[in-house]
């Protein structure tokens, strides 16, 4: 059941009432005021008896997701729609009627999805089985079931083929990474052309501050200048945002910025400067970036000779790893890393626990990330050579 807005082929916008009836959306028609729509929904629910309804969970699940957008609370509401019409809609499962779902229902369709070909990652099981529970969990609040039975709902254990591949930068790769020579044709045309064989110093900062933040995607592209200190004695940044929304955790962290973090701040300042809640690396527009953007990833790992399997994501990882190691003037302990990373369990952290040496050097000792990246002025070019 939904109501939902619709401009009309007059141009004028009303309110459109669609039921799911026998797992069929059946639309009631449109009305002028939202009063009038509720009143028809209603009256349609109290007339088929919501409880004894064939709402399929495929139809429901539509339905929850409409919902979900309409709110304007939910992260990547795209993301979840391509997970659900992949890996929950074209299934037995949503074909079932919400009132007949049992646990076996469940953990059947679970096993089905550990079986596929090619086999699935880990965290895309999650992601399905959060959907069916957060679905069902709504037409549960709704009064359409009595009970949640993919609560709790074991995921298929799996073998070692199953597991998330994850890489993370050597320091050979690093150095080449970060001696990529820069070249803009301008101060402020910092995202276009530039020299073959060289980077902008867009993409330059923007690698080495997510090498020695460890900050996400999502995170990098939402930083404002207000949340920048590079001054003072601990210059930090206050992750705040996910692009335009809550970060993935949904509290602010603040991460202290590594010698070669700052350093490429202030460069990046000086070629495109910014106050306030201006973005610290805006799209070309200025306003923030869209969808899985990363500032010419493949390109830049082609021209430093990196592995091809490295992920813009893994440079998040390169953090975590070369933390844990000691390879910037301490080792860490794991909840410190996950404390800098914004980890929501230590369990997310422990991924990194074989790169450990024997022992923990002592907490009190200073971290100075002396692998520090050459000067971008001794690299960059503006306007040619």
């Amino acid at each position: 059941m939904s109501i939902s807005l619709y401009r009309q082929r007059n141009g004028a916008i009303g309110y459109r009432v669609r039921v799911f009836v026998e797992g069929v959306r059946v639309s009631y028609g449109v009305f002028t005021t939202r009063e009038e729509a509720e009143d028809v929904e209603a009256a349609a629910l109290e007339a088929r008896g919501a409880k004894e309804s064939g709402t399929t969970l495929r139809a429901w699940g539509e339905s929850w997701l409409d919902e979900r957008e309409r709110s304007k609370r939910v992260r990547g509401i795209d993301k979840e729609r391509s997970a659900w019409r992949a890996h929950v809609a074209s299934t037995e499962l949503a074909a079932m009627t919400l009132t007949r779902i049992k646990r076996h229902h469940v953990v059947r369709w679970l096993r089905d999805l550990a079986a596929k070909e090619p086999r699935l990652a880990h965290s895309t099981m999650r992601t399905a089985r959060r959907l069916v529970v957060g679905a069902i969990e709504a037409a549960l609040n709704d009064g359409l079931v009595d009970e949640n039975p993919a609560r709790g709902a074991p995921i298929t254990a799996r073998d070692e083929h199953t597991k998330e591949r994850w890489h993370w930068l050597t320091v050979d790769e690093l150095q080449r990474l970060f001696a990529l020579p820069v070249h803009d044709t301008s101060p402020r045309v910092a995202n276009g052309y530039r020299e073959p064989g060289h980077i902008t110093s867009k993409q330059r900062a923007a690698v080495l501050v997510a090498v020695y933040t460890g900050m996400r995607a999502g995170e990098l592209w939402g930083l404002r200048w207000a949340d920048v200190r590079l001054d003072g004695p601990q210059p930090r940044v206050v992750v705040r945002y996910s692009r335009e929304l809550a970060t993935k955790s949904g509290k602010p962290r603040e991460v202290p910025l590594l010698a070669p973090a700052r350093e490429a701040l202030l460069e990046w300042q000086r070629v495109c400067p910014g106050v306030g809640d201006a973005l610290v690396f805006p799209a070309i527009d200025g306003h923030c970036h869209r969808g899985a953007y990363t500032p010419g990833w493949d390109r830049i790992k082609e021209l430093a000779g990196i592995r091809p399997a490295v992920r813009w994501h893994d440079l998040r990882h390169t953090c975590g790893s070369h933390l844990v190691q000691g390879t910037w003037g301490r080792v860490w302990s794991l909840p410190e890393v996950r404390d800098w990373l914004g980890h929501g369990s230590i369990k997310m952290t422990e991924r990194y626990a074989h790169l450990r040496p024997g022992g923990l050097h002592d907490a009190a000792a200073m971290t100075h990330g002396t692998m520090v990246a050459p000067a971008m002025a001794d690299v960059i070019e503006i306007g040619g050579k």
